[in-house]
């Protein structure tokens, strides 16, 4: 995904990775490495995590595991459910990663 704003300068890419594993840790880690992963090399200057509420009180683990697995600075939020290409969650674990670039 990438685009050019009105000035001509490049707002970037963005790529998303999806995780439905349970362990929270593990969770984080897999979403934001397939959101890199797509990325193709290129390193993201921000990745905005959303995970949902069953990963319960696993949040904090989900987030420190997902900023170790990243050089980028990790932001996000508890969601009710996640929509995304690869899967629709509203009931279980699931994460998803935003990874941007440029």
């Amino acid at each position: 995904m990438s685009d050019s704003g009105a000035s001509g300068h490049s707002v970037g890419r963005a790529e998303l990775g999806v995780s439905t594993r349970v362990d929270p840790a593990e969770a984080g880690v897999e979403a934001v490495e397939r959101a890199a992963e797509r990325l193709g090399g290129t390193e993201p200057g921000l990745t905005v995590l959303l995970a949902t509420a069953a990963h319960g009180g696993g949040l904090v683990d989900l987030v420190a595991a997902a900023r170790e697995a990243t050089h980028a600075p990790v932001v996000g939020a508890s969601v009710e459910g996640i929509l995304a290409p690869e899967v629709e969650v509203s009931s279980w674990p699931a994460a998803v990663a935003l990874a941007v670039a440029g």
